[in-house]
């Protein structure tokens, strides 16, 4: 679950930032340090199904801590900070054997931050990793889920054969070099696997996959066929 996904909601300390090193390239961040807030407005909240949850973000030695709730019950809190090198997608916590089911992870910067060092009363959020209960159903995610993130060379098409009448397509025929790194996209996703669908065709190509930064052998659309959809 990445930073950005509509589950997760934010108070209005929190701020967008941009980092292409980061899952999916992005993280949320809220600097108390700043501007005043109130502990609501210094709070995420995270909606999520399953048996436990874990937290990635940024380690540094300017960040500090926040409050973790459960279901409306303090179970401790989290340490954003480290003496060392900034750390990128870093776990923060992890907090499993929860009752299989929804459950509610709130997130409160906390305005005390030990006076360590650089230390100060700020967090940064990466994405979450959700642990799925017993019996967990297959998602279908459509490509036009507002959980994907596509590069500038994905455009849309229609067609009533298709899962949902949509697709997505990119191509890198007649593109600049310059231009390749838009033709990606990141799907994040919460399970123990993931299948994708599209069209093969004559005219297609492969693409590269990464996991979690790890890469996975290639995915070919190509097909001898004219024509093949995959719903």
């Amino acid at each position: 679950m990445d930073d950005r996904d509509p589950r997760v909601q934010y108070g209005p300390a929190f701020h967008n930032w941009e980092d292409a090193d980061l899952f999916a390239g992005t993280e949320k961040y809220a600097d108390l340090t700043v501007d005043s807030y109130s502990d609501n407005d210094a709070t995420a909240r995270i909606s999520f199904n399953g048996r436990g949850i874990e937290i990635y973000g940024l380690k540094s030695s300017e960040l500090g801590l926040a409050e973790v709730q459960i279901d409306g019950k303090k179970v401790g809190d989290l340490d954003f900070h480290t003496s060392g090198e900034t750390e990128k997608s870093a776990l923060i916590g992890r907090f499993t054997g929860l009752p299989d089911g929804e459950h509610l992870l709130t997130l409160t910067v906390k305005k005390e931050h030990l006076n360590r060092g650089n230390g100060r009363s700020k967090i940064s959020l990466d994405y979450f990793k959700i642990y799925p209960g017993q019996g967990a159903t297959v998602e279908k995610m459509d490509d036009r889920d507002p959980r994907i993130h596509y590069g500038s060379l994905f455009k849309d098409w229609n067609e009533s054969g298709l899962y949902q009448t949509t697709e997505k397509y990119s191509t890198l025929q007649n593109v600049d070099p310059s231009q390749y790194s838009e033709a990606k996209a990141t799907i994040p996703f919460t399970g123990t696997g993931i299948r994708i669908y599209g069209l093969k065709s004559s005219d297609y190509g492969k693409a590269l996959v990464t996991i979690d930064g790890k890469e996975m052998p290639s995915l070919d659309f190509y097909s001898s066929a004219d024509y093949e959809r995959m719903c």
